[in-house]
C-alpha cells in the first residue's frame, strides 16, 4: 500500500481523490433495488476508514506545502477541491442521507448495502470534525448511532473496532471538556496528537 510503505507524490494523492470521488458517485447514484454489488462489512469499513486517514495525512502535507517544491504546489494548484474539508464532509453526510431510513411512507427503502455505508460514514463524520477541532459536532453526530447492532456488531467480533470507537468517543469528550475548562488555551490539535502516538499510522 503506498500510503503505508511510500511517501505519495501530489499527482498520486490527486489520484487517489480522484478515484474515492468516483467509487462514492458510483456507490450514491445506484438505486435501492439495483444495487450492483455486494461488499463485505470489512471492506465497506476499511473503505470509509481509509478515505478519513487520507484526508488526515494530506492535510498534514498540504500544512507543509511552503517547504515543498514549487512543483508540487503547481500540481494541486489546479484541483482546490482535492481532500478539501468541506468536499469530505459533503460525501460523507450525503452517503449518510443514502442510507438513512425512508423520510416518508410509501418512499423507497435504503438498501442494507447504503444503510451500512451510511453507518460508517457517520462515524468518518465525527472522526473529520474531531481532526477540525470541532467537538462538539463530532459528539454530536454521533448521537442517533448504535453501536450493538449489525454491521458493527459482525466487525466488533472480528476486529478492535468497538474499542477504538470507544477511545475515540472518549478522546473526543475529554478535549471537548479541556477546551470548556481552560482559560484561553485551545486542546492541542488532533493532528500533533496523532504525530505523537504510538508507532503505527495515527490514525484518529
Amino acid at each position: 500500500h503506498i500510503y503505508g510503505k511510500l511517501n505519495p507524490t501530489p499527482a498520486q494523492r490527486l489520484e487517489s481523490w480522484r478515484n474515492y470521488c468516483a467509487l462514492f458517485d458510483f456507490f450514491l447514484a445506484a438505486s435501492p433495488e439495483a444495487m450492483p454489488i455486494n461488499l463485505p462489512l470489512q471492506w465497506l469499513w476499511d473503505i470509509s476508514d481509509e478515505f478519513i486517514y487520507q484526508f488526515q495525512v494530506f492535510s498534514q502535507f498540504r500544512a507543509k506545502l511552503r517547504v515543498n517544491p514549487r512543483s508540487d504546489i503547481d500540481c494541486l494548484k489546479h484541483a482546490p477541491e482535492t481532500w478539501s474539508a468541506q468536499e469530505v464532509l459533503r460525501y460523507l453526510r450525503r452517503l449518510v442521507e443514502k442510507g438513512a431510513a425512508a423520510a416518508q411512507p410509501g418512499d423507497p427503502e435504503p438498501s442494507a448495502f447504503h444503510q451500512t455505508l451510511g453507518s460508517f460514514a457517520v462515524i468518518g463524520l465525527s472522526r473529520v470534525h474531531v481532526l477540525l477541532a470541532d467537538y462538539t459536532s463530532a459528539l454530536r453526530v454521533l448521537g442517533p448511532v448504535d453501536l450493538q447492532p449489525q454491521p458493527f456488531r459482525a466487525l466488533a467480533e472480528g476486529d478492535d473496532f468497538g474499542f477504538g470507537e470507544l477511545v475515540h468517543v472518549t478522546m473526543t469528550m475529554e478535549l471537548l471538556r479541556d477546551r470548556a475548562c481552560s482559560s484561553g488555551t485551545a486542546a492541542s490539535p488532533p493532528e500533533s496528537r496523532a504525530r505523537n502516538s504510538p508507532p503505527g499510522r495515527g490514525r484518529l
